[in-house]
């Protein structure tokens, strides 16, 4: 995206904050990861496939990027995607936009 090395993962739910009880050991691993592979954003969408919403846990450079392409605040590296379910339409788009300015 841009000139930046953006990594998206997702994972579907029925329980978001089951997934964000282990905030800590998914952060670590998306550092590790991040250092490995030279990504400079790792971002995990948590999709609640019951509510059709999702919660963005967001690691790495950039972050204020990420907020801006979403228009949310990043609290302790997470923030609440209401209506926001598919990647590919949803997700991508904005993040192409704003890593492109």
């Amino acid at each position: 995206m841009g000139d930046k090395n953006v990594r998206i993962a997702q994972v579907n739910t029925v329980d978001v904050q089951d997934v964000l009880n282990r905030q800590v050991d998914l952060v670590a691993a998306m550092e590790a990861e991040n250092s490995a592979q030279g990504h400079d954003v790792f971002l995990l969408v948590i999709t609640n496939i019951i509510d059709s919403d999702s919660a963005l846990l967001a690691v790495g450079a950039h972050l204020d990027t990420v907020a801006a392409a979403f228009g949310v605040t990043l609290n302790d590296n997470v923030a609440l995607l209401p209506g926001i379910v598919s990647r590919k339409k949803q997700v991508v788009p904005p993040l192409t936009e704003a890593f492109s300015k």
